[in-house]
């Protein structure tokens, strides 16, 4: 019984971050797209690199090439991680700030109408007056959190299947090694952030 209960809860998260995400798209189109690029922008780049430029490192090394190529491979790697990180700067500095106040503005004028048309007696029930204006303050807060909980998991997601890609091309056995650490690992992470969500209620 309680393991429906569970996956009842787990589907209902998923399920309201889904919902709060098609606001925020209604909202700010631009926000949200920006964010998904952002994520994968700032998380892609130094993932490819751990993997395919160590590897090309230690293959130079290993077959005895000249030495100063690896100098070129860390150039490059260097190069792509600083034009990488200048974009998610450029990024956050000047389109990310302008979008977020125009979503802030956009829902928030959603529960300010959503308030004028409730009744009085609505507003007798303090616990839905305390839930609603609770929503209204934190409005805010909730919506960067959720954009950064999305972005996270878009980025992690888009890394972990291309990666696995050339790893597929390039050792399929080393991709059944880091895909059955990462299912190892699944279960602790679980319980880690059961932890932490309890902790915050």
């Amino acid at each position: 019984m309680k393991i429906k209960v569970k996956q009842k809860d787990e589907h209902s998260m998923f399920s309201n971050m889904m919902f709060f995400m098609s606001l925020l798209f209604k909202a700010s189109p631009l926000l949200v797209i920006g964010e998904l690029i952002w994520g994968v922008m700032n998380n892609l780049p130094s993932t490819l690199i751990s993997v395919l430029g160590i590897k090309y490192v230690i293959d130079i090394a290993a077959s005895g090439e000249r030495l100063n190529r690896i100098y070129y491979v860390v150039l490059v790697c260097a190069g792509l991680l600083i034009i990488s990180k200048l974009i998610c700067f450029l990024y956050r500095e000047f389109f990310w700030n302008v979008q977020k106040e125009i979503a802030y503005f956009n829902l928030n004028r959603q529960l300010y109408e959503k308030a004028k048309s409730l009744d009085l007696e609505s507003y007798d029930n303090p616990d839905f007056y305390n839930n609603f204006i609770l929503t209204i303050e934190s409005s805010s807060d909730n919506i960067q959190n959720l954009l950064g909980l999305v972005r996270r998991y878009f980025a992690n997601v888009v890394s972990l299947l291309t990666v696995s890609s050339i790893l597929l091309t390039i050792d399929p056995l080393c991709l059944v090694i880091i895909l059955g650490t990462i299912l190892v690992f699944l279960p602790i992470s679980h319980i880690i952030s059961d932890l932490q969500v309890e902790r915050r209620i």
